[in-house]
This record gives C-alpha cells, structure tokens and sequence, in this order.
C-alpha cells in the first residue's frame, strides 16, 4: 500500500486498516490522523461542539477497550455526521 496524500485516503486507510485487523498499522494511521485533523479543529474550534466532543469521547474508549471494529465504525459512519467532516472534504495533503 502507498501512504495516503490527503486526510480523506489517511481516513478510509486508518478505517480499512482497522477492518482488516492490521493493527499497528492502523494505530500508527490514526497517530498521523489525529496529527492531521488538529491543526482543522484549532482553526474550526467555533464550530465544534457536543457531538464533536461525544465523538472524540467515544473514539478514545473504543481504542482504549480494544474495540478496533467499533472504532472503525466511529470512523466511517459517525464522523461524517459531525463538524468534522469538513475536514475531509477540504483535506489537503498531509505531508
């Protein structure tokens, strides 16, 4: 697999990586991820709000449960929902 070039491909490969059970890979993906979506959410903090927050709330439990599946589910289809998904579709590279 080639590294992602926009948080939209890191975003669907941390979610596939999870999928698929590639762990490591999957964490070290959601490490850059993280990295990529603050400086978005520093510039958007106005808009974030409760369900940004229950988001990230509920991304850090499944993580720390080990609960690889529902993290990947987090990811696909509750982010979308939020703030955040701006950020994927604006998403520059993440060099």
């Amino acid at each position: 697999m080639s590294e992602p070039e926009s948080i939209d491909e890191l975003w669907r490969s941390v979610v596939l990586s999870f999928r698929l059970g590639l762990e490591a890979r999957a964490h070290h993906q959601m490490v850059a991820l993280m990295d990529a979506m603050l400086p978005f959410m520093e510039a958007n903090v106005g808009k974030m709000g409760p369900p940004e927050v229950a988001l990230i709330k509920q991304l850090l439990a499944a993580q720390g449960r080990g609960d690889f599946l529902y993290l990947a589910d987090l990811l696909e289809y509750e982010l979308p929902r939020t703030a955040l998904a701006a950020m994927l579709a604006s998403s520059p590279p993440t060099d």
